[in-house]
């Protein structure tokens, strides 16, 4: 009897390939020190898009015997989607916490600059900063990193799925 391979073993893989594609984008966007950049925002959409698709056309092709079911592969490409986010979420909190907070100082001058244009007060001000500071550390912005990876990658696989889903009608 075939043995079934390994899907979380596989996305393993596959997620790791992609997050560190995806670090590699991170790295330089902190290297350039534009931390707006569409430019640097579209690339990594296009590497998880690539990503994913050659993901879930590979685990389809190579380990799956060619066939794929819509719901396998969306789940396929979630768990990946899952695996590339916390590879990315620890990989922010270690860069942020320990190697440069540059990115947290600029979300905040922003965030009071906005403050400011709006003509609130000084204590107001304050206050609102204090806010901004908790929603602005290593590990809420490593938390948001995985959840807002995770949901990209389901929309991405969603699409993808039904792109490279193959049934298997031998049997009908």
């Amino acid at each position: 009897m075939e043995q079934q391979p390994s899907m979380l073993r596989s996305a393993m893989n596959y997620g790791a390939i992609i997050g560190l594609a995806l670090i590699a984008i991170s790295l330089v966007s902190f290297l350039i020190g534009n931390y707006e950049s569409k430019i640097m925002q579209y690339v990594s959409y296009v590497a998880m898009i690539g990503g994913l698709f050659w993901a879930i056309k590979s685990f389809r092709d190579k380990e799956n015997g060619g066939f794929i079911a819509y719901s396998k592969a969306l789940g396929f490409g979630v768990l990946t989607a899952l695996f590339f986010g916390i590879i990315t979420a620890f990989f922010t909190y270690i860069y942020i916490k320990f190697v440069d907070d540059t990115l947290v100082q600029y979300a905040l001058e922003q965030s009071r600059l906005q403050l400011e244009k709006r003509g609130m007060g000084d204590d107001e001000i304050e206050a609102a900063m204090q806010m901004s500071e908790s929603l602005t550390s290593p590990g809420f912005i490593a938390t948001m990193a995985l959840i807002g990876n995770v949901f990209i990658g389901f929309i991405i696989s969603l699409v993808i799925g039904l792109i490279v889903k193959k049934e298997d009608t031998s049997f009908n």
